[in-house]
C-alpha cells in the first residue's frame, strides 16, 4: 500500500520503558481513507446543524420525549436493512453487546435526549455554539481516562473555551426561570455526554463492524429511551402532528440518527476523537445561517464575544502537540524494519500486536524482546 498510494514514511522513536519501545509511523501524505473520513465529518456536521433547526418545527407539535423516541425508533429499520445487506457474514451473537449497550447510554439515550430537551427550551443557535466545546471536553476526558497527558497548552485552551461559555451564557444574570438558560444547561450536558461517547467509541470501533455498531447502539438506546418516555407516548395524540412535524421527525431519524451517526462511526475508524470533535464548529455555522432565515434567531453581543473565546480555545487545543500517555500495560506494537530505500520512498514493515502484562516481563517472547531492544 505504501507504494500504490505513494506514501513516504519516517519512523520516530519517542518513548521507552524496560518492556516497551513505542514507534510512531507517520505518513507524509494524507491517505484516501483519511480524506474520506474528513469529508464524512463535514457532511455529518452539516446534517446535524440542519437537524437543530428542523427539530424546532417538530417540537412545536410534539413532546421532546416523544420526539426522541420517534427519532431513535424510526432509524432502526433503515440501519437493520443496511446491516443485513452490507454485513451479512457478521455473527451478531459474538459482538461485545455489553460494551455497545454502555455506549448507547452515552451516544443515543444521553446525547440525543439532552440535545432535544435543550432545543425545546433554548435556541438552536446557542445549542450549536455550545456544541463547539466538544473538542475541549474531549481533550479533558482524554486526560481523565489516561489516553493523553495533560499539557499547559491543553489546559489553556480548555480554560479559554470555558470562559467563552460563561460569557455566552451571561452567568452574571443566571436565572433558572429563563428557558434559554435551562436549554443552555442541557446543551452543556449534551456536550459532556457526547465527548465521553467519542472517547469510548474509539475503544470499541476496532472490535465491531461499523454498521452493526450503529444498529446495536441505536437499538439499545431506543430500548432505554422507551423506558422513560412511555408515559409521554401514552399521552400523545399522533394525529395532531402535522406534515411539517412528521417531515422534521423523518429528517432527524433517517438523516441525523440513521445517516450522520453512521458517517461519524466510519470516520472514527480513521480519525482520533479529538480530531473528530474539531469539526464541530461546522454545526454553528450551518445553524446560524439557517436559524436566521427560518427561525429569526439573532445573536446578542455577549454571545458573539463568548463565541470568539470558544473558537480561540478550540484552536489552542487543536494545534497543540499531542502528548501520548506512557504506560506499561496494554497492547503494544512491534515493528520490524526490513529494507528501507535511502530516499524513504518505501518502507516495508511487519506489525505484530502483543499484549503485555506490566507485572511480567516474560509476556514477551525472546525473539520479541530482541526485536524491541535494538530498535530502542
Amino acid at each position: 500500500n505504501a507504494e500504490s498510494w505513494g506514501y513516504k514514511y519516517f519512523v520516530v522513536v519517542y518513548e521507552q520503558t524496560p518492556f516497551l519501545c513505542r514507534l510512531s509511523i507517520c505518513p507524509m501524505k494524507v491517505s484516501p481513507q483519511t480524506l474520506i473520513a474528513q469529508l464524512l465529518l463535514i457532511v455529518s456536521n452539516i446534517i446535524f446543524g440542519g437537524n437543530a433547526v428542523i427539530s424546532k418545527y417538530a417540537l412545536a407539535s410534539v413532546s421532546p420525549w416523544v420526539f426522541v423516541w420517534l427519532r431513535t425508533g424510526l432509524s432502526l429499520p433503515w440501519l437493520f436493512v443496511l446491516r443485513r445487506i452490507c454485513e451479512p457474514e457478521v455473527d451478531q451473537r459474538k459482538l461485545p453487546h455489553k460494551q455497545m449497550f454502555l455506549l448507547s447510554l452515552l451516544g443515543v439515550a444521553g446525547a440525543q435526549t439532552t440535545v432535544i430537551i435543550g432545543l425545546s427550551f433554548g435556541s438552536a443557535t446557542n445549542g450549536s455554539l455550545i456544541a463547539s466545546l466538544s473538542a475541549s471536553f474531549t481533550a479533558l476526558f482524554a486526560v481523565v481516562l489516561r489516553v493523553e497527558r495533560f499539557s499547559l497548552r491543553m489546559g489553556t485552551g480548555i480554560l479559554v473555551s470555558f470562559v467563552g461559555t460563561a460569557i455566552m451564557l451571561n452567568i452574571t444574570n443566571l436565572s433558572f426561570s429563563d428557558n434559554n438558560m435551562i436549554g443552555n444547561l442541557f446543551f452543556l450536558l449534551n456536550v459532556t455526554v457526547y465527548a465521553l461517547y467519542l472517547v469510548r467509541q474509539k475503544k470499541i470501533i476496532s472490535q465491531v463492524p461499523t454498521i452493526s455498531l450503529c444498529f446495536w447502539t441505536m437499538f439499545y438506546g431506543w430500548l432505554t429511551v422507551s423506558v422513560y418516555t412511555s408515559y409521554f407516548m401514552i399521552q400523545t395524540d399522533f394525529t395532531k402532528i402535522g406534515w411539517m412535524g412528521w417531515s422534521a421527525i423523518l429528517y432527524a431519524a433517517l438523516l441525523a440518527s440513521g445517516g450522520a451517526y453512521l458517517m461519524m462511526a466510519f470516520a472514527a475508524r480513521s480519525l482520533s476523537p479529538i480530531l473528530m470533535s474539531l469539526y464541530m464548529p461546522i454545526q454553528p455555522l450551518t445553524v446560524m445561517i439557517l436559524a436566521s432565515i427560518f427561525l429569526h434567531e439573532h445573536l446578542t453581543w455577549h454571545q458573539y464575544v463568548g463565541a470568539v473565546f470558544m473558537i480561540v480555545g478550540l484552536v489552542v487545543v487543536a494545534t497543540r502537540k499531542p502528548a501520548p500517555l506512557l504506560t506499561t500495560q496494554g497492547a503494544y506494537t512491534l515493528v520490524e524494519l526490513k529494507s528501507v530505500d535511502p530516499d524513504m520512498s518505501t518502507l516495508p514493515h511487519t506489525i505484530q500486536d502483543v499484549a503485555v502484562d506490566e507485572e511480567s516481563e516474560d509476556s514477551l517472547s525472546e525473539p520479541e524482546q530482541e526485536a524491541v531492544a535494538p530498535a530502542a
